[in-house]
C-alpha cells in the first residue's frame, strides 16, 4: 500500500454517516479516484454545504475509507448528512513541505519541538553524477556539516549513519558510542568497538576497504590538533612510514615499547656453534653443525613370527624406544557341524562330507563306466547317477542338410537335397538318389543306386552314356554333324568388319566421336547433333538455338505471364506496370482524385455509417438538417434556428424561464444559478 497523489481528481458522493463513502463517478473535466489505485492511500477533502473534512483515506473499487481525520468542520469525523457532496484529492497544509522566506525547509517534529533544524538545499553545481539525492551548498566560512545526535543516556545507545546493499544482507556503518556505553550491557565482546565515546567505521557482510581511488597517500594521525607528523602513512609507492620514517633497504621495524616503532639496521653475526638437546637431537657442534635425531634404543631388523607378535613402545617425542615380542593368542576348535548338503562327524577333528543321499555326486570326478553320463533316473525324477543314455533321453533331432569341409562319412542316410561347400567323399553305396541335383561337388568312389540326372542331346551332338547319368563312368559328347570353319565375318551398320577369317570389328567411321564417347573431351562440351541441322552427333558447345523457349528467362527477371491475371479489376501479364485506377468495388476511389490523410505513427479506426451519406467538412457551414446552424454568423444561426431573443436576429440579453428558478442553492436539475452562486464557485475552484 502506497501514498498516491494525482492532479484534478474529483467525484461526488451521497453517502451519509462517519464510515466509508461510495464514490459516484468523476465530475466533468476531472479524473476519478481510480487513478489512485486499489489499496493505495491518498489525502482527500469531503465538502457539502457547511460540512467539510480533510483526511487520509484508502481507495478500493469505487469506495474511499476515512482512515485518519486531519481536520474537519467538527474537529472529528463528520457525520455526513443526506445530499450530494464533493470529494477530491488535496494536499493538506499540515502534511506539506515548503520553503520559508529564508529558503529553509522546516521539518515538523511531533513531540512538541517545533522542528529539528533547517535543511538548506542548494544547487550542488559541483555534482554532475547520477543518483545524487540532494546537494548542499553554503557560504559558511569555517565548515559545513550534517549532525546526527542520539540524546538517549542508555548504556547501550550510539548514533550512526548506515548504508546497505538494498537487500539488507550487508552494510557499512559510521558511528559513535555514547559516554556510558557498556559492552556487557550491549551483549558484545570487550574490544575497541565497545569503548565509550569511540568513533568507529565498520562493515558487515562484506570486506571493509579504506583507500584512495586515485594515486593518493593514506594517513593515520594521533592528536591532529597539534601534531605535524603522521603517526603512520601508507605512501603512494606502497611503503609504510611511522612518524615520517620510511626506512631503507635491509632495515627492520623495531618496537620501542611505549613510543612509535622505528626502522633499524639489524646487527650481523656468525653462527659459531649449535648444540642439541640430550636424548632428543644430536649436533656435531661448530660453525657448520650436523643436526640429527638421537638414535633410539630399538634394534633395526624384523621382529615377530607366526607364534610371536611384536610389542612396540613409542615415547612422547614420537620415537620407537623398544620392540619386544609376545605370544600370539591361540584357541582350539571343539566342534564343527554341517548344514545340508554338507555333513560333519562333529568333535574336535570332524570329517566334512556331502550327505550320503547325494549318491554318485559325492565324487563326480572319480572313474566311471564308459559312455555313462550323470543323469536323473530313466523316465522319473530323482537323485542323479552315472548311467547309459536310453532312447527316451534323446529328443527329436533335425536331419543333416549341409556338410562343410572334406572328410569321410559312414553310415548316414541322406534324404532331400545335400549341399557341400567342398568335396563330399562318401564310402559305400549311395542309394535313393534319383534325378537329384548335386551342386558344386565331386562324388568319387560311390556306386549310385539310381540316375543322378537326365541328359538331353541337342542337334549335332550325342552322349556315350545315353540320356541318364549315374556317375559310374564319364560322359563323352560326340558331334554328329559335318563341322566347318568360319571363313568371313561381315558387319551391319553401325558395326563394320574387315572380313576374312580374322576380321576386325568396329563401329562405322561415320559415327565420329561416338567411336569412343568416354574419352577425354573439351570442358562444357556435350554430345549433340550439328548446330541447326540433322547429322552425326559430335561433342560440341551448347548454343542458344539448342535451348527451347522457357516460361521465364535465365537472368532472373520475370517474363510475361502465359495467362494474364486480374489484380483489383485490372488485367496484368507482366509486360508493363499497372497504372489503372482501382475501382471502388475493390476498395479504391474509382476516379484517381480522392485522397485521405490521417494517422502517422499507429493504426487508427474510423467508423463510417453503413449507408450513403455526405461527410461534413470545414469548408462549408453544416446545415440544420445535418445538426448544424446552416450559417457562418451568429445572427444567421439564430435566424435559422428560430432562436432570436428580444428582437429579430439580436444577441440574447435575457432569459424567460418556463420551468425552474434562479437560485443561490440549486437543488433540482432545472435550477439556474445566479451570479452570486457562480462567483462562489469561481472563488472555491479557481
Amino acid at each position: 500500500m502506497s501514498l498516491v497523489l494525482a492532479d484534478r481528481v474529483r467525484e461526488t458522493t451521497t453517502s451519509t454517516g462517519t464510515g466509508t463513502i461510495t464514490l459516484g463517478g468523476a465530475v466533468t473535466g476531472f479524473q476519478s479516484f481510480a487513478v489512485i489505485g486499489n489499496n493505495n492511500t491518498t489525502y482527500y477533502t469531503i465538502a457539502g454545504g457547511t460540512q467539510w473534512e480533510v483526511g487520509l483515506g484508502t481507495y478500493y473499487g469505487g469506495t474511499l475509507s476515512r482512515d485518519t481525520i486531519l481536520a474537519s468542520s467538527t474537529g472529528s469525523a463528520v457525520n455526513l448528512s443526506a445530499g450530494s457532496k464533493d470529494v477530491f484529492v488535496c494536499y493538506p497544509a499540515e502534511k506539506s513541505v515548503n520553503e520559508d522566506a529564508n529558503n529553509r525547509v522546516l521539518i515538523p517534529y511531533t513531540t512538541g519541538t517545533t522542528n529539528v533544524g533547517s535543511l538548506n538545499v542548494g544547487n550542488a553545481t559541483a555534482h554532475t553524477d547520477s543518483g545524487v539525492i540532494a546537494g548542499f551548498t553554503a557560504s559558511e566560512p569555517l565548515y559545513l556539516y550534517t549532525s546526527l545526535q542520539n540524546t538517549s543516556t542508555a548504556n547501550t545507545s550510539y548514533a550512526s549513519y548506515a548504508v546497505n546493499d538494498g537487500l539488507h544482507t550487508a552494510y557499512a556503518e559510521l558511528g559513535i558510542n555514547n559516554s556510558t556505553y557498556s559492552y556487557s550491557a550491549a551483549g558484545y565482546p570487550n574490544n575497541g568497538f565497545s569503548t565509550p565515546l569511540a568513533s568507529f567505521v565498520e562493515s558487515y557482510g562484506g570486506p571493509l576497504v579504506i583507500g584512495s581511488w586515485d594515486n593518493q597517500k593514506i594517513s593515520m594521525i594521533i592528536n591532529g590538533a597539534v601534531s605535524t607528523t603522521d603517526a603512520m602513512t601508507i605512501n603512494t609507492n606502497g611503503s609504510v612510514a611511522f612518524n615520517g620514517q620510511v626506512g631503507t633497504a635491509g632495515q627492520v621495524l623495531q618496537s620501542n615499547a611505549t613510543s612509535a616503532p622505528t626502522w633499524v639496521t639489524p646487527n650481523a653475526g656468525t653462527v659459531t656453534s649449535v648444540s642439541g638437546t640430550t636424548g632428543r637431537i644430536t649436533s656435531t657442534g661448530g660453525a657448520t653443525p650436523v643436526i640429527d635425531l638421537t638414535s633410539g634404543v630399538a634394534t633395526p631388523g624384523t621382529t615377530g613370527s607366526s607364534s610371536l607378535i611384536p610389542v612396540i613402545t613409542i615415547d612422547t617425542y614420537g620415537r620407537v624406544t623398544s620392540i619386544t615380542t609376545a605370544a600370539a593368542p591361540q584357541g582350539t576348535v571343539t566342534s564343527v557341524s554341517g548344514t545340508s548338503p554338507v555333513a560333519s562327524s562333529g568333535g574336535a577333528t570332524p570329517a566334512i562330507s556331502l550327505s550320503a543321499a547325494y549318491g554318485d555326486t559325492l565324487n563326480p570326478y572319480a572313474s566311471k563306466t564308459a559312455k555313462y553320463v550323470l543323469a536323473a533316473p530313466n523316465g522319473a525324477d530323482g537323485v542323479p547317477t552315472f548311467r547309459a543314455l536310453v532312447a527316451s533321453d534323446v529328443p527329436a533331432l533335425s536331419y543333416v542338410t549341409s556338410v562343410g569341409g572334406t572328410g569321410t562319412v559312414n553310415g548316414i542316410t541322406l534324404t532331400g537335397t545335400v549341399t557341400s561347400s567342398g568335396n563330399l567323399t562318401l564310402g559305400g553305396t549311395l542309394s535313393g538318389i534319383g534325378n537329384t541335383q548335386l551342386t558344386n561337388s565331386t562324388i568319387s568312389g560311390v556306386a549310385l543306386g539310381g540316375s543322378l540326372f537326365n541328359l538331353t542331346a541337342g542337334t549335332g551332338v550325342s552322349f556315350s552314356s545315353g540320356t541318364t547319368y549315374n556317375g559310374s563312368a564319364g560322359i563323352t559328347i560326340t558331334a554328329t554333324g559335318a563341322g566347318g570353319t568360319v571363313t568371313s565375318v561381315t558387319g551391319t551398320s553401325p558395326v563394320a568388319s574387315s572380313g576374312g577369317t580374322t576380321p576386325a570389328i568396329s563401329l562405322s567411321s561415320g559415327y565420329g566421336d561416338t567411336l569412343n564417347p568416354f574419352a577425354s573431351k573439351t570442358a562444357k562440351y556435350v554430345l549433340a547433333a550439328p548446330n541447326g541441322a540433322d547429322g552425326v552427333p559430335t561433342f560440341r558447345a551448347i548454343v542458344a538455338s539448342d535451348i527451347p523457349t522457357l516460361n521465364q528467362n535465365t537472368t532472373g527477371s520475370a517474363g510475361t505471364l502465359t495467362t494474364a491475371r486480374a489484380i483489383y479489376g485490372n488485367n496484368f501479364d507482366g509486360s508493363a506496370a499497372l497504372t489503372q485506377i482501382i475501382a471502388s468495388t475493390y476498395g479504391g476511389t474509382g476516379n484517381g482524385f480522392a485522397k485521405l490523410s490521417g494517422p502517422t505513427t499507429a493504426e487508427k479506426t474510423f467508423t463510417l455509417p453503413d449507408a450513403s451519406a455526405t461527410i461534413l467538412t470545414d469548408n462549408a457551414a453544416v446545415t440544420v438538417l445535418q445538426g448544424g446552424t446552416g450559417s457562418t454568423t451568429a445572427s444567421g444561426a439564430r435566424t435559422n434556428l428560430s432562436a432570436a431573443a428580444s428582437g429579430a436576429n439580436s444577441d440574447i440579453t435575457s432569459v424567460a424561464l418556463t420551468t425552474g428558478t434562479i437560485s443561490t442553492a440549486p437543488s433540482v436539475a432545472t435550477s439556474i444559478v445566479n451570479k452570486t452562486y457562480a462567483d462562489g464557485l469561481a472563488a472555491k475552484w479557481g
